[in-house]
C-alpha cells in the first residue's frame, strides 16, 4: 500500500517539552494520525536513529491495522523518498524531507524550522485538521517554489555559499564536513532534476 511516514522525535523531546507540550503524548498523536489516514494508506513510523525500541509505541500500534514501525532498514532517506506525505514533529528530518521534494505536514504550534508565514510545509496545530491537510497534500503537487525559496533563504542567511559554475561550494564553518558534503550533493541533485542548473 502507499503510505504516510511519521518521523518520531525522542520521548520527551527537549524542544517539544519547551515549545510544543501537546506533542509529548506521542501515542495519542499516532492514534489521531491513524484515524485520519486517507483510505488505502498505511502509516509507517520511523523513530529517532538512536532509538532501538519504543515499547509504548509498540503497544499503541498493536491495535492499529496498517500501522508499522521501522527501526533499521530501509533508511530514513529511503522511507522519505517512497512516502506520499511525511509527518514531522520538529525533527531535522523535516528538512531532509524537503530536500526530497515531499509534502510535509508539520505538527505543533511552534515548529522549530517552519515557524513562519507561507512556509513550504502544511502546518497543523490542531489534530482535528489532519484529514484536511492530508487531502490537500494528495490533491496538490509539492510546493517547489516555496521549497526552493526556503533553501535559498537558508543558504543566504544561515550557511554562506558561492555558486561557481554548477557546483555549490560551502565556506566551511561550525557544521562538520560530512554534513556539508551531503547537503551539497542533495541540493545539486535536486536543482539538476528540476532543470534549475545544468
Amino acid at each position: 500500500n502507499p503510505y504516510i511516514l511519521c518521523i518520531l522525535t525522542k520521548c520527551n523531546h527537549w524542544y517539544s517539552r519547551y515549545a510544543n507540550p501537546e506533542l509529548l503524548d506521542r501515542e495519542n498523536i499516532i492514534r489521531n494520525i491513524w484515524l485520519n489516514l486517507p483510505s488505502g494508506y498505511d502509516l509507517v513510523l520511523k523513530p529517532h536513529p538512536r532509538v532501538m525500541y519504543e515499547p509504548d509505541i509498540e503497544r499503541c500500534i498493536a491495535t492499529l491495522p496498517g500501522c508499522y514501525i521501522s527501526y533499521d532498514q530501509p533508511s530514513t532517506v529511503q522511507w522519505i523518498k517512497d512516502a506520499e506525505i511525511v509527518i514531522n514533529m520538529g525533527s531535522t528530518a523535516g528538512i531532509l524531507s524537503l530536500m526530497q521534494k515531499k509534502h510535509i505536514v508539520e505538527l505543533g504550534k511552534r515548529p522549530p524550522y517552519f515557524n513562519f508565514e507561507d512556509s513550504p510545509v502544511k502546518r497543523v496545530e490542531n489534530l482535528a485538521d489532519l484529514k484536511e491537510a492530508f487531502n490537500e497534500c494528495l490533491n496538490e503537487k509539492p510546493p517547489l517554489d516555496k521549497i526552493y525559496a526556503y533553501f535559498y533563504s537558508f543558504l543566504q542567511n544561515s550557511v554562506p555559499y558561492s555558486n561557481i559554475q554548477d557546483e555549490i561550494s560551502f565556506k566551511r564553518g561550525s557544521i562538520d564536513e560530512h554534513s556539508y558534503k551531503r547537503m551539497e550533493q542533495m541540493l545539486v541533485e535536486r536543482l539538476r532534476s528540476d532543470n534549475i542548473i545544468a
